[in-house]
Formats: structure tokens, C-alpha cells, sequence
């Protein structure tokens, strides 16, 4: 296997996107690349060192807002991941990207739905990060998450001084890298595995993310085209110094949920399937 060194990540200077509900326009396409230089992994294992060995579960101090967005053929699994994280939250937003009709369980307090906007693929689960301040985390519309997890996922936060993004699900690149899907290129950490220590990551899984919206800068309009919300994230991340951390957790304390003719983006790109959901050539574009 090739070793963990951090490579550069690379970004399109993509022509300006409008005011959201950006959704319904066609995604411009990405142009000239510049680099983002990354430290070693070393470096960046020394930055996100915890300031902090006690836990701080339960002393939140500020609103913990979750994005989510979820299709048609999830409708069952999002009841599911809705039941799940609305006691742990103060509020949810969560984007139908192809529902006819609002389901009658997202019909209740502190649940935000955005409908009938427009197919944005997956970066709608960051559609309420516009303008607010507090705990913004990203969950899937697949996932089963246990009763604890946002406040592991803040007691992450906190144990790092607000200095990193953190979750359960990331992957570092290896040189040489040559394709963001091929065991060669990438070492994925899932969250289904656990992780016997925090481990410093260069992309965190969106559905599994979490941040201080002072320890990061990231907007809606930052999400250039769908289905690649996890390598955008990254981006800003090296843009900003931002370190990104898989928390230490077990395995099996969050599973995914099994959906019948489901077709999730990383198994269409792993196919290059050729369909919206496939964007394997472009995510290798931007790595």
C-alpha cells in the first residue's frame, strides 16, 4: 500500500452561482484548477491534538442544527433517520430533491423542509448553513444513528478547541493517487468499522460530518455541482487549515440502512454507471 502522505487538492474557479435557490439552474462547469498546499500528515496529526481530555457530552452551549437530504425511493429510511435525530437536535432541515408530496412525519416543530426546488443531488444537506452560528451537522438519509451520536459528535468539537471539522466517516489519499475510487488511491475509514483512535483524514463523509460554524467557512453556493458534497467540504477544508478528524468510535454503532433498488453515489461513480449520480471523473478532477 502507498503511504499516508498528503496530496494537493485542487479546485475549479467556477463561474458565479446565484442567489438559492440555485438549485434550479444547471451547475457550471468546472474550469482551470489551482492548488491548495496541504501539510504532512505529521503536521497535521500534531494540529488537531485534543485541547481537552474530559468529555463535554451533554453541556451544549449552543443550537445544533442538522441538514439532510434525501429521494423519493429513501422515504422509509429518512422516517427512520428523522425518529432518530430529531430528540437530538434543535432543529432539522431537510431537502426533498424528487418528493411529489411532503411526508406527514416531517410535519412537525423545529423541522424545516425545502420542497420543490429543484433535484440539487446531495449538497442540499447544506442548504440551511447560510447565516447560521452553532453546531451544523450533516447526516444521510440512509444511516441508522444511535441515540448519542450528535453529542459524541460535539464532544469531538469541543475536545479539539473548535479547531477541526470531525465525524465518523473519512478517508486519506495515498501516493501515488491515481482514481479517488480505487483501494490504491484512497484508504477508507467507514463508519459502519469504527475507529480504534481519532484519526486525521483528508475528506470526511458528509453524512457522518459535523462543525462549529466558527471553526469553518462554508456556504451553500460553495457546493459548485451535485453529488460531490464530501470533496467540496475537503476543499474548503484545505483552503481554510481546516483539519478534518474521524472520531474514535466502535463498530456498528451507526449501520446503513438496506433500501431495495437504491442507487447511492459512491457505488454508481465506483461503477462509473454513467448516471446524475456518477461523478467519479469530475471528484478525480478536483483531487
Amino acid at each position: 500500500t502507498g503511504q499516508l502522505r498528503l496530496k494537493s487538492l485542487y479546485f475549479g474557479a467556477a463561474a458565479p452561482v446565484a442567489p438559492k435557490p440555485a438549485a434550479r439552474q444547471a451547475a457550471a462547469p468546472v474550469a482551470a484548477s489551482v492548488p491548495v498546499s496541504l501539510t504532512s500528515i505529521d503536521q497535521l496529526l500534531k494540529q488537531v491534538k485534543p485541547v481537552s481530555a474530559r468529555p463535554t457530552m451533554g453541556c451544549r452551549r449552543e443550537r445544533v442544527r442538522i441538514g439532510i437530504v434525501s429521494i423519493e425511493i429513501r422515504r422509509s429510511a429518512l422516517q427512520r433517520v428523522v425518529e432518530a435525530l430529531y430528540p437530538q437536535a434543535d432543529e432539522l432541515f431537510v431537502y426533498l430533491n424528487d418528493f411529489a408530496q411532503i411526508p406527514d412525519f416531517l410535519k412537525k416543530p423545529h423541522i424545516t423542509v425545502l420542497h420543490g426546488l429543484g433535484d440539487v443531488g446531495d449538497r442540499g444537506k447544506f442548504y440551511g448553513v447560510d447565516d447560521f452560528e452553532g453546531y451544523f451537522i450533516t447526516c444521510d438519509d440512509d444511516i441508522d444513528y444511535p441515540p448519542y451520536y450528535v453529542d459524541h459528535l460535539i464532544d469531538g468539537i469541543e475536545r479539539y478547541g473548535r479547531q477541526a471539522v470531525v465525524g465518523w466517516h473519512g478517508s486519506v489519499f495515498l501516493d501515488p493517487f491515481e482514481d479517488y475510487y480505487t483501494a490504491t488511491s484512497r484508504r477508507v475509514f467507514s463508519f459502519k468499522s469504527g475507529r480504534p483512535a481519532d484519526t486525521a483524514v483528508h475528506v470526511l463523509g458528509t453524512g457522518c460530518s459535523a462543525f462549529h460554524t466558527s471553526t469553518i467557512r462554508v456556504r451553500y453556493d460553495d457546493f459548485k455541482t451535485p453529488n460531490m458534497a464530501d470533496v467540496y467540504l475537503a476543499v474548503l477544508g484545505k483552503q481554510q487549515a481546516v483539519p478534518f478528524v474521524v472520531l474514535k468510535h466502535d463498530g456498528n454503532e451507526a449501520l446503513p440502512i438496506e433500501i431495495p433498488d437504491d442507487k447511492p453515489i459512491n457505488q454508481e461513480s465506483a461503477k462509473s454507471t454513467g448516471s446524475k449520480a456518477d461523478t467519479r471523473a469530475l471528484q478525480n478532477k478536483l483531487v
